[in-house]
């Protein structure tokens, strides 16, 4: 038996053979063909697909960029004087360079793709950044009308900071003359923006959005406060000094913040004596140990500005020699400490009278007549029990003090009393209509500073006058007191309705 490989012989001559053959290659070509123009065509819908994102795509991003300069238009147009477009504009060209350069496929890079994508969303936010800042701007102008009227007192603005930052930022509120303008710059990656202040005459101050951020929080303020410590020293008072009834809110004097029974003289001016006055010593140095710990709290919770402003205004207002460089030093915090107490012990509390004594005066003393009768200084002391209780009805219609002005309204919480007087009309034209709105001026009255209390007592009488005197006398009233004890030098005790 014999092997042999099997062969295919294929017809390569004849017609017939050749035939086939060109069927053959023809077929394979034809299949080859097709599917290339298969292939081309899901490339070319591809193609399409992808062309048709892109448009969109910048369709979307066109409309973005409107978005931005429509944005920074607005914020042009409210505040012409900061000179947005200066800055802002040349944004939204970068914003349209950007997205173009990826739409274009001119990069390629992911991580470069990434960072021009993380740059073009950040020019996205740069409007409502903006308005972030003018927002922070208003809260601070807000702030200053408030303060201002306080300046130098607890919760007023402290006139021994810095004496270029207070003019800056009536400048930043277009209240001062001087120049204010944004900038943008491009710093590792982000743009940041500020606004640059100069007084005129003065130095610029550059503030950061972070800063304003902090102004409109209201974890920082643009202009230093003094910090009122009012709520805690009351609450120091009603803790170791009185005890308030909780019905009718009565004060009555605690036996451990007094010391034995005494006399003392009261002089007039000429040094004459003209009482006699039984009292209780404060115990000034039993109170200052007993509120220590909320003392050092409370000073710990200022910030070294706080104290400066505090040091320099309400306990050495004499000197204002402290700045943050010297406030924590140990003698500054000793006299920081001391100064809280004795301001919370002066204006907070004061020795229980029991009872005063008239002296008859020298004889060569001819002391006048008063022309207070008992039916007037009931009226009087009507008109200050009115003050605690409704003021409208004392100051509504009235010509108020040397202004002359008419009281319009008056407002009064906690223990505070807000005068809003008539200050005229103002007539403005918008597209042919007039229309006319009052001006009004108000004036607010701290009633837990003695200053501000007879301030408000001379709106009604003249200052000093027996009227203004009786007055006084019947708003310093001593809670235990039969008689007032009002030497008008010194409060007996501030009243705090």
């Amino acid at each position: 038996m014999s092997y042999r490989n099997p062969q295919q012989n294929v017809d390569t001559q004849s017609a017939q053979g050749i035939a086939n053959l060109q069927r053959t290659i023809a077929g394979t070509f034809g299949g080859i063909v097709q599917q290339e123009l298969q292939t081309q065509k899901e490339l070319g819908i591809e193609q399409k697909k992808l062309a048709d994102k892109r448009a969109k795509e910048l369709k979307e991003y066109e409309k973005l960029e409107e978005q931005v300069a429509l944005g920074i238009k607005n914020y042009e147009i409210d505040n012409p004087d900061l000179k947005l477009g200066d800055s802002m504009a040349p944004l939204v060209d970068s914003y349209s360079d950007i997205m173009t350069r990826i739409n274009s496929g001119a990069v390629t890079d992911p991580k470069e793709i990434a960072a021009l994508r993380s740059q073009a969303a950040d020019i996205l936010t740069m409007p409502k950044r903006i308005g972030n800042m003018l927002e922070s701007i208003s809260a601070t102008d807000l702030l200053m009308t408030e303060t201002e009227s306080k300046s130098g007192r607890m919760g007023g603005l402290d006139p021994s900071q810095d004496g270029n930052m207070p003019e800056a930022m009536r400048v930043l509120m277009n209240k001062a003359k001087g120049d204010r303008s944004t900038r943008i710059e491009f710093e590792n990656g982000k743009y940041k923006a500020y606004i640059d202040v100069t007084p005129e005459g003065g130095e610029k101050i550059t503030l950061t959005e972070e800063q304003l951020a902090d102004y409109l929080s209201g974890k920082t303020q643009g202009v230093q406060i003094i910090p009122d410590a009012t709520e805690a020293m009351e609450n120091l008072k009603n803790t170791h000094i009185y005890n308030t009834d909780s019905k009718t809110g009565k004060l009555t004097p605690k036996d451990s913040a007094f010391g034995k029974e005494t006399t003392r003289e009261i002089k007039d001016k000429q040094g004459n004596v003209i009482r006699i006055e039984t009292y209780k010593p404060l115990k000034r140095d039993y109170l200052a140990s007993a509120g220590k710990a909320v003392i050092e709290s409370e000073v710990s919770a200022m910030s070294k500005t706080e104290k400066v402003a505090f040091m320099n205004n309400i306990v050495r207002p004499d000197t204002k020699g402290f700045t943050i460089n010297n406030i924590e030093d140990e003698e500054s915090e000793k006299a920081l400490l001391k100064g809280y107490t004795d301001y919370w012990l002066n204006n907070f509390a004061s020795d229980q009278v029991i009872s005063t004594r008239n002296v008859a005066l020298p004889k060569e003393s001819k002391p006048t007549k008063s022309k207070i009768t008992p039916e007037t200084k009931r009226n009087i002391e009507a008109i200050g029990e009115s003050l605690k209780t409704e003021p409208i009805k004392v100051f509504k219609g009235r010509k108020f003090g040397t202004s002359g002005l008419k009281v319009e309204d008056v407002e009064i919480k906690n223990g505070k009393i807000k005068v809003i007087l008539d200050d005229g009309t103002i007539t403005t034209k918008n597209k042919g209509v007039s229309t006319t709105e009052m001006i009004t001026k108000e004036i607010d009255y701290d009633l837990s500073d003695p200053a501000d209390v007879r301030n408000l007592a001379g709106t009604l009488y003249k200052e000093n006058s027996e009227e203004y005197n009786v007055l006084l006398n019947y708003l310093f009233l001593d809670a235990t007191s039969t008689t007032t004890g009002e030497s008008n030098d010194k409060p007996v005790r501030t009243w705090i309705p």
